[in-house]
Protein backbone atom coordinates (compact mmCIF):
# COMPACT_ATOMS: atom_id res chain seq x y z
CA UNK A 1 0.00 0.00 0.00
CA UNK A 2 0.77 3.69 -0.77
CA UNK A 3 2.10 5.88 2.30
CA UNK A 4 1.46 9.18 2.32
CA UNK A 5 3.87 11.25 0.34
CA UNK A 6 6.57 12.40 2.36
CA UNK A 7 6.98 15.65 4.32
CA UNK A 8 9.09 17.92 6.63
CA UNK A 9 7.34 18.02 10.36
CA UNK A 10 9.07 21.59 10.45
CA UNK A 11 11.12 23.72 8.28
CA UNK A 12 13.06 21.96 4.87
CA UNK A 13 16.18 21.12 5.68
CA UNK A 14 17.24 23.40 3.36
CA UNK A 15 17.60 27.44 2.38
CA UNK A 16 18.39 28.53 -1.12
CA UNK A 17 19.99 32.24 -1.63
CA UNK A 18 22.05 34.23 -3.83
CA UNK A 19 22.05 36.95 -0.96
CA UNK A 20 25.10 37.05 0.35
CA UNK A 21 24.11 38.11 4.15
CA UNK A 22 21.84 35.57 4.20
CA UNK A 23 24.69 33.69 5.49
CA UNK A 24 24.40 35.62 8.85
CA UNK A 25 21.83 33.30 10.72
CA UNK A 26 22.87 32.89 14.15
CA UNK A 27 19.33 31.21 14.62
CA UNK A 28 20.32 27.99 12.85
CA UNK A 29 21.75 25.68 14.92
CA UNK A 30 23.62 22.22 14.04
CA UNK A 31 23.15 24.07 9.91
CA UNK A 32 26.33 23.96 7.68
CA UNK A 33 26.84 26.29 4.82
CA UNK A 34 27.53 25.57 1.52
CA UNK A 35 28.70 28.95 -0.53
CA UNK A 36 30.32 29.40 -4.59
CA UNK A 37 31.44 33.05 -5.26
CA UNK A 38 31.10 33.44 -9.23
CA UNK A 39 32.43 37.06 -9.42
CA UNK A 40 33.86 39.95 -7.02
CA UNK A 41 34.88 39.67 -3.90
CA UNK A 42 33.54 39.63 -0.07
CA UNK A 43 34.52 38.45 3.89
CA UNK A 44 33.12 37.53 7.07
CA UNK A 45 34.35 36.12 10.34
CA UNK A 46 34.04 32.47 11.42
CA UNK A 47 35.49 31.14 14.23
CA UNK A 48 36.53 34.31 15.29
CA UNK A 49 38.89 34.62 12.25
CA UNK A 50 38.64 36.69 9.12
CA UNK A 51 38.04 35.03 5.88
CA UNK A 52 38.34 37.02 2.22
CA UNK A 53 36.67 34.99 -0.86
CA UNK A 54 37.24 35.70 -4.16
CA UNK A 55 35.54 34.08 -7.85
CA UNK A 56 35.77 30.54 -8.03
CA UNK A 57 35.71 30.00 -3.92
CA UNK A 58 34.26 27.15 -2.50
CA UNK A 59 32.52 27.54 1.18
CA UNK A 60 32.15 24.91 3.73
CA UNK A 61 31.32 25.78 7.31
CA UNK A 62 29.39 23.62 9.63
CA UNK A 63 28.41 25.76 12.33
CA UNK A 64 27.08 28.52 10.41
CA UNK A 65 25.60 30.14 13.54
CA UNK A 66 29.31 30.95 14.04
CA UNK A 67 29.83 33.72 10.83
CA UNK A 68 29.96 37.42 11.91
CA UNK A 69 30.49 40.45 10.36
CA UNK A 70 29.72 39.78 6.36
CA UNK A 71 31.06 42.41 3.86
CA UNK A 72 30.41 41.97 0.21
CA UNK A 73 31.91 43.85 -2.38
CA UNK A 74 30.39 45.82 -4.76
CA UNK A 75 30.46 43.20 -7.70
CA UNK A 76 30.67 39.93 -5.46
CA UNK A 77 27.82 37.17 -6.59
CA UNK A 78 27.29 34.16 -4.99
CA UNK A 79 25.51 31.10 -4.59
CA UNK A 80 24.70 29.61 -1.54
CA UNK A 81 22.99 27.10 0.55
CA UNK A 82 22.00 26.20 3.87
CA UNK A 83 21.26 22.95 5.20
CA UNK A 84 20.77 21.18 8.37
CA UNK A 85 23.63 18.88 9.32
CA UNK A 86 21.48 16.32 11.08
CA UNK A 87 19.29 15.62 7.44
CA UNK A 88 22.50 15.93 5.44
CA UNK A 89 23.97 13.23 7.72
CA UNK A 90 21.71 10.86 7.65
CA UNK A 91 21.74 10.79 3.84
CA UNK A 92 25.31 9.87 3.90
CA UNK A 93 27.03 6.76 4.45
CA UNK A 94 29.35 6.05 7.07
CA UNK A 95 32.69 7.22 7.50
CA UNK A 96 31.97 9.80 4.75
CA UNK A 97 34.37 12.49 3.53
CA UNK A 98 32.62 15.57 5.44
CA UNK A 99 33.65 13.97 9.17
CA UNK A 100 37.52 12.90 7.99
CA UNK A 101 37.83 16.36 6.64
CA UNK A 102 35.83 18.57 9.36
CA UNK A 103 38.93 19.04 11.49
CA UNK A 104 40.47 20.84 7.77
CA UNK A 105 37.59 22.55 7.59
CA UNK A 106 37.94 24.07 11.26
CA UNK A 107 41.01 25.86 10.44
CA UNK A 108 40.56 26.89 6.63
CA UNK A 109 36.63 26.65 5.51
CA UNK A 110 37.33 28.18 2.39
CA UNK A 111 38.32 26.09 -0.73
CA UNK A 112 39.92 27.53 -4.17
CA UNK A 113 37.88 25.71 -6.15
CA UNK A 114 38.74 25.36 -9.73
CA UNK A 115 36.02 26.15 -12.41
CA UNK A 116 34.58 22.60 -13.29
CA UNK A 117 34.12 22.15 -9.30
CA UNK A 118 32.57 25.58 -9.39
CA UNK A 119 29.99 25.19 -11.98
CA UNK A 120 29.27 21.65 -11.23
CA UNK A 121 28.27 22.49 -7.27
CA UNK A 122 26.23 25.38 -8.76
CA UNK A 123 24.62 23.11 -10.51
CA UNK A 124 23.98 21.44 -7.31
CA UNK A 125 22.53 23.96 -5.91
CA UNK A 126 19.85 25.02 -7.97
CA UNK A 127 19.08 21.69 -8.05
CA UNK A 128 18.33 21.57 -4.91
CA UNK A 129 16.29 25.11 -5.13
CA UNK A 130 14.37 23.40 -7.81
CA UNK A 131 13.41 20.20 -5.79
CA UNK A 132 12.43 22.89 -2.17
CA UNK A 133 9.93 24.11 -4.82
CA UNK A 134 8.28 20.95 -5.92
CA UNK A 135 6.15 20.20 -2.71
CA UNK A 136 3.78 18.38 -4.27
CA UNK A 137 6.20 15.67 -5.42
CA UNK A 138 5.35 12.23 -3.43
CA UNK A 139 8.55 11.72 -3.36
CA UNK A 140 9.55 14.90 -2.29
CA UNK A 141 11.56 14.17 1.04
CA UNK A 142 13.15 11.67 -1.20
CA UNK A 143 14.19 13.40 -3.73
CA UNK A 144 15.79 16.27 -1.51
CA UNK A 145 17.86 13.69 0.40
CA UNK A 146 19.06 12.44 -3.29
CA UNK A 147 19.71 15.86 -4.68
CA UNK A 148 21.63 16.26 -0.90
CA UNK A 149 23.78 13.60 -1.90
CA UNK A 150 24.90 14.66 -5.21
CA UNK A 151 25.92 17.67 -3.93
CA UNK A 152 27.82 16.42 -1.08
CA UNK A 153 29.97 14.06 -3.05
CA UNK A 154 30.91 17.38 -4.88
CA UNK A 155 31.86 19.24 -2.59
CA UNK A 156 33.72 16.13 -0.70
CA UNK A 157 35.23 15.65 -4.21
CA UNK A 158 37.07 19.81 -3.83
CA UNK A 159 37.67 19.43 -0.37
CA UNK A 160 39.49 16.11 -0.54
CA UNK A 161 41.69 17.42 -3.50
CA UNK A 162 42.31 20.70 -1.41
CA UNK A 163 43.52 18.56 1.63
CA UNK A 164 45.57 15.94 -0.53
CA UNK A 165 47.82 18.99 -1.88
CA UNK A 166 48.20 20.40 1.51
CA UNK A 167 49.40 16.59 2.60
CA UNK A 168 52.01 17.11 -0.63
CA UNK A 169 52.76 20.95 0.80
CA UNK A 170 53.28 20.03 4.45
CA UNK A 171 55.11 16.47 3.73
CA UNK A 172 54.20 13.84 6.01
CA UNK A 173 52.64 15.03 9.30
CA UNK A 174 54.89 14.75 12.13
CA UNK A 175 53.83 15.31 15.95
CA UNK A 176 50.47 16.27 16.92
CA UNK A 177 49.19 16.39 13.26
CA UNK A 178 50.35 12.82 13.05
CA UNK A 179 48.20 12.62 16.01
CA UNK A 180 45.09 13.63 14.61
CA UNK A 181 45.65 12.03 11.53
CA UNK A 182 46.41 8.66 12.96
CA UNK A 183 43.01 8.92 15.50
CA UNK A 184 41.15 9.81 12.04
CA UNK A 185 42.02 6.38 10.41
CA UNK A 186 41.86 4.28 13.38
CA UNK A 187 38.08 5.83 13.75
CA UNK A 188 37.22 5.33 10.10
CA UNK A 189 38.43 1.86 10.41
CA UNK A 190 34.75 1.20 12.58
CA UNK A 191 36.41 1.30 16.04
CA UNK A 192 33.32 3.28 17.84
CA UNK A 193 31.11 0.07 16.78
CA UNK A 194 32.65 -1.22 20.76
CA UNK A 195 34.65 0.91 21.59
CA UNK A 196 33.94 5.37 22.92
CA UNK A 197 35.72 6.15 25.14
CA UNK A 198 38.96 8.29 24.97
CA UNK A 199 41.57 5.90 26.84
CA UNK A 200 40.96 3.29 24.39
CA UNK A 201 41.97 5.50 21.72
CA UNK A 202 44.84 7.01 23.48
CA UNK A 203 45.94 3.70 23.78
CA UNK A 204 45.87 2.79 20.38
CA UNK A 205 48.11 5.76 19.65
CA UNK A 206 50.25 5.07 22.68
CA UNK A 207 50.02 8.78 24.19
CA UNK A 208 48.26 9.65 27.50
CA UNK A 209 44.64 10.25 26.99
CA UNK A 210 45.07 14.11 28.70
CA UNK A 211 47.97 14.31 25.51
CA UNK A 212 45.22 13.05 22.83
CA UNK A 213 42.33 15.31 24.40
CA UNK A 214 44.46 18.58 24.58
CA UNK A 215 45.91 17.64 20.98
CA UNK A 216 42.67 16.71 18.85
CA UNK A 217 41.22 20.26 20.91
CA UNK A 218 43.73 22.46 19.68
CA UNK A 219 44.22 21.17 16.16
CA UNK A 220 40.57 21.10 14.98
CA UNK A 221 38.84 22.58 17.54
CA UNK A 222 36.31 19.55 18.91
CA UNK A 223 36.98 17.18 21.48
CA UNK A 224 37.96 13.36 21.00
CA UNK A 225 34.17 12.72 22.70
CA UNK A 226 32.99 14.57 19.66
CA UNK A 227 34.88 12.51 16.95
CA UNK A 228 33.97 9.42 18.74
CA UNK A 229 30.20 10.40 18.37
CA UNK A 230 30.37 12.15 14.88
CA UNK A 231 31.80 8.49 13.53
CA UNK A 232 29.56 6.46 15.86
CA UNK A 233 26.67 8.51 14.75
CA UNK A 234 26.29 7.04 11.17
CA UNK A 235 26.81 3.06 12.71
CA UNK A 236 23.82 3.33 14.50
CA UNK A 237 21.52 5.00 11.93
CA UNK A 238 22.83 1.88 9.76
CA UNK A 239 21.72 -0.30 12.37
CA UNK A 240 18.55 1.05 12.79
CA UNK A 241 17.40 0.82 9.34
CA UNK A 242 18.07 -2.76 9.41
CA UNK A 243 14.35 -3.78 10.77
CA UNK A 244 15.48 -7.11 11.34
CA UNK A 245 17.63 -6.09 14.45
CA UNK A 246 15.75 -5.25 17.60
CA UNK A 247 17.14 -1.89 19.51
CA UNK A 248 18.12 -4.71 22.31
CA UNK A 249 20.06 -6.81 20.02
CA UNK A 250 21.66 -3.35 18.50
CA UNK A 251 22.84 -2.45 22.35
CA UNK A 252 24.12 -6.22 22.66
CA UNK A 253 26.19 -5.60 19.48
CA UNK A 254 27.80 -2.40 20.31
CA UNK A 255 28.34 -3.51 23.53
CA UNK A 256 25.98 -0.78 25.99
CA UNK A 257 25.49 -1.97 29.34
CA UNK A 258 21.84 -1.65 28.90
CA UNK A 259 19.07 -0.44 26.79
CA UNK A 260 18.37 2.34 28.30
CA UNK A 261 21.59 3.92 28.09
CA UNK A 262 21.79 3.08 24.21
CA UNK A 263 18.65 5.01 24.31
CA UNK A 264 20.14 8.23 25.52
CA UNK A 265 23.43 7.75 23.89
CA UNK A 266 21.31 7.74 20.52
CA UNK A 267 19.49 10.63 21.82
CA UNK A 268 22.59 12.46 21.90
CA UNK A 269 24.43 11.49 18.70
CA UNK A 270 21.44 11.14 16.93
CA UNK A 271 19.08 14.17 18.27
CA UNK A 272 16.21 11.21 18.69
CA UNK A 273 15.69 7.88 20.48
CA UNK A 274 15.65 4.72 18.37
CA UNK A 275 12.07 4.45 18.93
CA UNK A 276 11.82 7.77 16.86
CA UNK A 277 14.41 6.99 14.72
CA UNK A 278 12.82 4.30 13.44
CA UNK A 279 9.16 5.80 13.56
CA UNK A 280 10.67 8.28 11.14
CA UNK A 281 12.18 5.70 8.65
Amino acid sequence: MLQKNSRFSQQPPFIFSENFSDIIRPDLKNWCLHLVCLNGTGGFIYNGTLYAVKKNDIVIAPHIERITDVKAGKHLKVSLVLGDLRFINSQLPENHYGIKGEHSLHNEPIIHGKKREVSRIRLDFLNIFHRLQDKENFYYKESLGAASLQMNYDLFEAHRRRDLEEDIKSGIPQGAASVVKNLTQILERGDTLTHRDVTYYAKCLNVSPKYLSETVRRLTGKSVTYLINRYTGPIISKLLKNEKLSVSQIAYRMEFSSVSYFSRYTKRVLGVNPAEFRRKL
